[in-house]
């Protein structure tokens, strides 16, 4: 079984930076690490050339749960929870919850298409002596952030979790790191509180963000039987505003990226031409082989929190906790 998988979806729009984003993945990551690539079965055709002995196409249809159908023409979905079409972005986020269902690796490590390593990675900057790492932001949501809150309150209501709103912690980042068994046992403990389907209940409800919802099983649900370190570093550099980059502002997002970015993101949003990005990852990746000084990324690892979920107040009482044993696979 591979410890360590980089999972990706995508769509059509997005080739040319997935393609981009694979190119990386391959040229960074060990030999055993492999990219799956989860896409509408509409785009698998157009996908299917970066398939490689390291690279798998997976249709979205074929890995969620069964009910979901999208329709025609549009990036719409009909599913048996909901009488009202549910949006394709939606379900993105209900796919990547079933990859820990479908594919063999422990750890998955969600990257979007937008993203592009720039050095050789450690995979123990992600799982290390069968933990796995944890993202959750220093600074925490706030109901200044309405959509960020809505998410929350949704991710308690769903696993059955009191909501704390002096503390709710953010977990969403450009580099998100799941442990496949903790997903697994989120969805038992939603199929438990919510008495249907886990993929169900996020589709009647919605509003939801999957990485809130892992957070917060990790840390008010599962506590101390969650074998994870909390890592408050993005490690990617980020660039998220609309509009093409001006040379000048390139310039000085490349500048920016230290020697704890993996990657470097350039969101899909900005009209940034695809061959304008593949020059930056390239200066990036140049600066960087020169930053290091090694072809292993080994840097920042004892800049590591050793800091387990456990030590994060507001919990769940554990014993009402179902258990981590793996969900059976839909």
């Amino acid at each position: 079984m591979s410890r360590l998988a980089v999972v990706t979806p995508s769509y059509a729009r997005d080739f040319a930076l997935c393609r981009l984003l694979n190119e990386t993945v391959l040229r960074c990551f060990p030999s055993g690490v492999r990219h799956y690539i989860i896409v509408d079965a509409r785009d698998a055709a157009m996908f299917s050339h970066l398939v490689s002995s390291r690279t798998e196409i997976l249709k979205k249809e074929q890995i969620v749960p069964q009910g979901f159908m999208q329709l025609p023409l549009v990036n719409r979905w009909r599913c048996r929870a909901s009488r009202i079409p549910i949006s394709g972005w939606l379900v993105q986020q209900i796919a990547k919850i079933a990859a820990a269902h479908a594919l063999e690796a422990e750890t998955l490590l969600i990257a979007d298409s937008d993203i592009a390593f720039v050095r050789a990675v450690d995979t123990a900057l992600f799982v290390r002596d069968g933990a796995t790492r944890l993202f959750r932001r220093t600074t925490p949501i706030h109901e200044g952030l309405p959509q960020h809150a809505a998410w929350y309150r949704n991710a308690c209501r769903l696993l059955g979790a009191v909501p704390v709103p002096h503390i709710m912690h953010d977990y969403i980042a450009p580099l998100v790191t799941w442990n496949a068994g903790l997903v697994r046992a989120m969805c038992t403990r939603i199929e438990t509180v919510m008495h249907m389907p886990w993929a169900d209940a996020l589709a009647r409800t919605r509003d939801v963000s999957e990485y809130l919802l892992y957070g917060v099983f990790v840390e008010r649900v599962a506590a101390t039987q969650a074998n994870v370190w909390i890592d408050e570093r993005e490690r990617c550099a980020s660039h998220w505003e609309p509009g093409r980059l001006s040379d000048e502002r390139a310039r000085r997002l490349a500048a920016g990226v230290t020697e704890g970015d993996l990657a470097f993101m350039i969101t899909s949003h900005a009209s940034t031409p695809p061959s304008v990005r593949r020059s930056i990852v390239e200066g990036v990746t140049a600066a960087t082989l020169r930053m290091d000084r090694s072809p292993a990324y080994t840097h920042g690892l004892h800049e590591f929190r050793a800091m387990p979920a456990s030590a994060s107040p507001h919990r769940e009482d554990p014993a009402s906790f179902p258990g981590l044993r793996p969900a059976s696979r839909r």
